[in-house]
């Protein structure tokens, strides 16, 4: 069992994946619907802080889920797991190295994570912090202005509706349709969900330059 020098425990999903952006909906769509049915005056208790609160909450929740299955991999150690922190390289079908140690197996699961990537598109400064992918959008503590969202896939429309619903200006812009990988009328009938709570959504477009 190996887990590569950069492999921060053991799970994409624990520290940039579904598990921190559901705990950062949760309060957010909480607020949401309190507000939405009007039987009781509901609103921060801090609103400039009401972002940057749900962040730390969320990060308290992950540490805590992150230390619990860390103890869950290495109780996983005896006799028939090793479990090794360090990177390694195949020399052979049956072989990897590592350490100066070779490894024999028979069989083997590559399963790395993944790194996010940025779309090739004029103007776009690397360098600005108000460009953000879904890494960083997870540790943002302020509520822009105005949003656009390129991609709507899960996570662009998971991320448009709750910066719509934290009172951000949204549009979600796509290459195609929403959610393309499905039938079109689940897309049809988010989309038109999403325009309700106030969401700009543009289908069929290309991004040609930010300014």
């Amino acid at each position: 069992f190996f887990m590569g020098d950069n492999a921060d425990h053991a799970s994409l999903c624990i520290n940039a994946g579904c598990i921190p952006s559901k705990a950062l909906f949760e309060p957010i769509d909480a607020m949401h619907h309190a507000k939405q049915h009007g039987w009781l005056n509901v609103s921060p208790k801090h609103p400039d802080e009401y972002l940057a609160e749900i962040v730390r909450w969320k990060d308290g929740e992950i540490a805590q889920f992150q230390a619990e299955r860390e103890k869950e991999i290495q109780a996983l150690a005896g006799e028939s797991i090793e479990i090794v922190r360090a990177n390694a390289h195949f020399v052979n079908q049956h072989e990897i190295v590592s350490g100066g140690k070779t490894y024999r197996f028979d069989a083997a699961i590559i399963a790395t994570g993944s790194v996010t990537t940025r779309p090739k598109i004029a103007n776009l400064d690397q360098t600005w912090n108000g460009i953000w992918t879904s890494d960083e959008i997870l540790h943002n503590t302020r509520i822009p202005k105005s949003l656009a969202v390129i991609g709507a896939g899960a996570v662009g429309l998971e991320f448009s509706l709750r910066y719509a619903r934290l009172g951000c200006d949204v549009t979600l812009v796509s290459h195609s349709k929403v959610l393309p990988r499905y039938p079109a009328k689940f897309g049809e009938r988010i989309a038109s969900c999403y325009e309700r709570e106030g969401i700009r959504v543009l289908t069929d477009r290309e991004e040609t330059r930010i300014s």
